[in-house]
């Protein structure tokens, strides 16, 4: 009797703790939140995506933070959650709790001298993003949906206001956006698409409780697209063209990206705002990247430095090369795109006839050197009112510029005099990763004793990104609302006044 009874109490406390491991949450899968301020003197928020693995009490996986992959390691304990990731420039930790129904987390995120508070929210990954993207018209808006870099999500773009915003899937068709670029919560819009039965895609937005419906307009169409390296390795990417390409051959675009290991959504929205206005554009992995060959460090395992821009621009002259052989192509109307980095690359791939024009944003033309200490003074990731005037810091970085940029092996003056093409560059004057104002007036310098076709765009209350800002650094870029207004009206006007131009 005694061994039935120890028998029996012994099953039921298996069966309870089974129950309450089987009770347990279980974290495995993708969390999308942020963390910061978006109110203050000094609002700053940044998004992060994570795809994490539970198991016991242990949480493992990948968080993009900081423009970046990164390890995160932390625990469940309860209710409680901790955990970190060190990205290149900074260690964060979050002190949390889950929800009760296990679908948010939300705590205090610690970095540097800062305590922020940190949301994360279970992930919908909708399959069905790729399908939404293109322009919706309607009741005097006009926007522009395309697939983010973070799977499953989608940018929203109001090209009437210059409005951006991440959304974030909460439902096969549904998805949400904050009152920020970057934020996602409050929820402060809403986003419903609906395919009909002919097919076509409609989209109901929601903002401040105003209610519009938008149709999308079929105006580009994408293919894979490859080509060899003149090294031999072979490059990838997508190939957009417009969805009526009329009587044809079409100008053309070659995306080129900025530092880091970008794939071919880091062209953003320019191959679809091209491809409307009847341009091909082709947005490549850089190599070592993505889907294309090689390496991206050099062979000695430097990268982002001059031998790295010269290689780089051996690939974007080879896709021009590439793509000049396309019967639905003009070969003799194809330019170069690019932002940031791309100012050290265009310059050197755009040196003979094969590069009919240069569109360069926030682009660099100073020695690597200088826009480093820049960068460095400038305090390029923070963002708040503390942060050093960028007038006197220009004035510090023209003391320190070489007296002659033509002698200094780490300048670009040379291969900006020998551009081929004309070229026209957008700078805005609050950007702290690199001196505008230094770039514009070697610009301007090379313009007049060169006799150079170039034009200057500058925007006084734009950061690097070209977005709106208040104090241009990074910390503050997931909290701003919208881009500045007019650029890509702009580069068309000055295309046509170049003979260049399409539907």
């Amino acid at each position: 009797m005694t061994r039935k009874l120890l028998f029996s109490a012994m099953t039921l406390v298996l069966l309870q703790v089974s129950s309450l491991c089987a009770s347990e949450p279980d974290l495995s899968g993708s969390w999308a939140g942020g963390f910061g301020v978006l109110d203050g003197s000094a609002p700053r928020w940044s998004y992060v995506h994570l795809k994490l693995t539970h198991v016991g009490k242990k949480l493992r996986g990948q968080i993009r933070a900081d423009h970046a992959d990164n390890e995160f390691t932390g625990s469940l304990r309860g209710s409680k959650i901790e955990g970190s990731f060190r990205s290149s420039r900074r260690r964060v930790r979050f002190s949390g709790h889950l929800s009760e129904n296990g679908t948010t987390v939300t705590g205090v995120a610690k970095y540097d001298r800062h305590s922020e508070p940190f949301r994360w929210d279970r992930l919908h990954i909708a399959r069905e993003a790729p399908d939404y993207e293109g322009f919706y018209d309607g009741e005097d808006h006009r926007l522009l949906i395309r697939t983010s870099s973070y799977p499953g999500q989608l940018i929203a773009e109001d090209l009437t206001s210059g409005d951006i915003r991440l959304l974030v899937c909460q439902d096969h068709g549904h998805y949400t956006a904050g009152p920020t670029f970057l934020s996602t919560h409050p929820v402060t819009a809403t986003f419903n698409f609906e395919v009909g039965q002919d097919g076509k895609t409609s989209l109901q937005r929601e903002t401040k409780g105003e209610k519009i419906i938008l149709n999308r307009r079929e105006v580009f169409v994408s293919e894979d697209y490859s080509y060899r390296a003149p090294d031999g390795i072979e490059m990838k990417g997508t190939l957009f063209l417009p969805a009526s390409q009329g009587a044809g051959p079409n100008p053309a675009i070659v995306w080129v990206h900025g530092s880091g290991k970008a794939k071919r959504r880091g062209s953003g929205s320019w191959p679809y705002i091209f491809a409307e206005a009847g341009f091909a554009c082709l947005a490549l992995d850089k190599r070592g990247v993505g889907e294309s060959g090689g390496t991206y460090e050099m062979p000695d395992g430097g990268h982002d430095n001059p031998p790295h821009m010269a290689r780089r621009a051996k690939d974007v002259r080879a896709a021009v090369q590439s793509l000049a052989k396309r019967e639905e192509i003009d070969g003799k109307s194809i330019g170069l795109m690019g932002g940031s980095q791309a100012g050290w690359v265009i310059p050197q791939a755009a040196n003979d006839s094969s590069v009919r024009f240069a569109i360069l944003l926030s682009a660099g033309t100073t020695a690597f050197v200088y826009e480093g200490l820049y960068s460095d003074w400038a305090k390029e990731m923070e963002s708040g009112p503390d942060a050093p005037p960028i007038e006197k810091l220009i004035e510090r970085l023209r003391k320190k510029r070489p007296k002659d940029p033509k002698k200094r092996p780490l300048g670009i003056r040379e291969h900006l005099v020998a551009m081929a093409c004309p070229g026209i560059w957008f700078y805005g004057l609050k950007d702290r990763s690199n001196p505008s104002q230094i770039c514009i007036d070697l610009l301007e310098e090379i313009k007049r004793d060169e006799e150079k076709d170039f034009t200057v765009v500058s925007f006084p209350g734009a950061n690097h990104g070209l977005l709106e800002c208040r104090f241009g650094g990074a910390a503050e870029t997931g909290a701003l609302e919208r881009k500045v207004q007019g650029i890509p009206e702009r580069i068309f006007a000055w295309l046509r006044e170049r003979g260049i131009g399409g539907t």
